[in-house]
Formats: C-alpha cells, structure tokens, sequence
C-alpha cells in the first residue's frame, strides 16, 4: 500500500490537510480541463508531482501554493479555505501572514524566521 507508506511521516492532521488540498487541487484542475502535465508545466514540475501532490503521497511546499493556485486560476483561499479568516477586505494576505497561516494550519507553529517576508 504505497499511498498509506507515503504517508506514515505525517502526522494526522498534515495527513488530513495534504489530502484535502490534493482532492481540492484535483477538482480544480478538472474544472479547467488541465492535465497534470499542463499544471506541472505551468510550476516547472513534472505531471508525476503533481499526482503526488493530489494524491497526498507528497506535501506541497507552502511556497508554491500562490503558484499553484495561479495556474489553476484560483485564490490561495479556495485551496485552504483555512486561510480566508485572515484576509484584508480584498480578501487578500501579506506574503508574511501567508506564510504564518499555513504555519499554523501544518501545525508547525511561528515560522523558522519571523522577519517580513517581501
């Protein structure tokens, strides 16, 4: 069972968290009739990678979320829903509170640097 062995490092709630995001990415992709070669394009990454990410076998790095929901043309929000408590009027986050937010939802605490991010 690859998917389970993929896994076993994260804890529940990373579990949780990176299967939601993969089932999220997976519809979005869909919607928008994207490949994941399409989408790995679009990141410099292979479609293989992409399948780990909405498969939940790997974890996306926080830093490629904007990224990623860019090349789906989405919000960062609609793909941690998490992250909407915090947004300005606009609905948007400071790189900073971003950074802090999927922190938090990682259950990894205060980020390594607490220095603005620009």
């Amino acid at each position: 069972m690859r998917h389970a062995e993929a896994l076993h490092t994260l804890n529940d709630a990373e579990a949780r968290i990176a299967r939601g995001l993969g089932q999220r990415i997976r519809m979005f992709r869909r919607l928008q009739q994207l490949t994941l070669a399409e989408v790995g394009g679009r990141l410099g990454l292979s479609g293989q990678m992409v399948h780990k990410y909405e498969s939940g076998q790997s974890q996306l790095p926080a830093s490629r979320l904007p990224r990623l929901a860019a090349a789906l043309g989405v919000s960062t929000h609609l793909l941690l829903p998490g992250l909407a408590a915090g947004a300005d009027a606009r609905g948007s986050l400071s790189a900073q509170d971003f950074v802090r937010r999927i922190d938090t939802l990682l259950g990894h605490g205060a980020h390594a640097s607490d220095e603005p991010v620009h």
